[in-house]
């Protein structure tokens, strides 16, 4: 999901949008909160259950074509369902949240990386599932804030995004000195840089870490882990 400029799609979806009959927008029968792509001329790409934060969530992943007006029809669908809905649109596509009958859907639309399509990502938050507290197999960097944790038990990954007070060469030291420490050897270093990008591998296993500074001094980080067990 990153750095493709999209503005014009946009535009011209907003545009297509004024041509399209509301059959489309047509709701059918659908489990509460949740959206209906039923007559929207998406296909479904993906789905799996992960946990965020630790509360489960299922996620479903549709492929749009981009000349369909997508942000609008996501808008309709759920309004129809008498949601509330909110979307702001980004630099890669939109983010928003919508809410319904005690579902909260989080939204996330993004340019593909073929330049043919959107992916919608829709997180369905378990209402009655209880948050556990969120788990990563590797130590926080020092100095971290807003920590945001996704696993996918399926796969075995997680994923651990913060923002921290240390620079970029300091958060790669210090997962390097981890990860070294736990057997893991070093496939790409990360290099000089303001951001700064590293891989590590162990036993089929893959590690990435990803730090960037942020306009405000701190450093945005993201850790990946495939296969959880360290």
């Amino acid at each position: 999901m990153r750095g493709l400029k999209i503005l014009l799609l946009v535009l011209l979806t907003a545009a297509a949008c004024r041509v399209v009959t509301a059959r489309v927008f047509q709701v059918r029968a659908t489990a509460p909160g949740r959206l209906n792509t039923a007559g929207l001329g998406w296909e479904r790409a993906y789905s799996t259950a992960m946990n965020i934060n630790g509360v489960p969530n299922d996620l479903v992943v549709y492929a749009a074509s981009r000349y369909m007006p997508v942000l609008d029809q996501i808008k309709l669908q759920f309004d129809a369902q008498g949601a509330e809905v909110k979307l702001t649109e980004t630099p890669f596509g939109a983010q928003g949240l919508a809410k319904a009958d005690g579902q909260e859907t989080r939204i996330l639309a993004m340019a593909a990386p073929d330049g043919k399509n959107m992916l919608v990502f829709l997180f369905y938050p378990d209402p009655q599932g209880a948050a556990a507290e969120p788990a990563f197999p590797l130590p926080v960097c020092p100095g971290a804030a807003a920590e945001q944790v996704v696993s996918n038990q399926g796969s075995g990954s997680s994923c651990l995004m913060v923002r921290t007070e240390i620079d970029p060469a300091q958060v790669q030291a210090f997962y390097a000195g981890i990860l070294s420490a736990s057997g893991w050897q070093a496939v790409l270093p990360p290099g000089n840089g303001a951001s700064r990008f590293a891989l590590y591998s162990k036993n089929g296993q893959a590690c990435a870490v990803s730090a960037a500074p942020l306009p405000d001094g701190r450093s945005r980080v993201t850790v990946l882990v495939k296969g959880s067990t360290l």
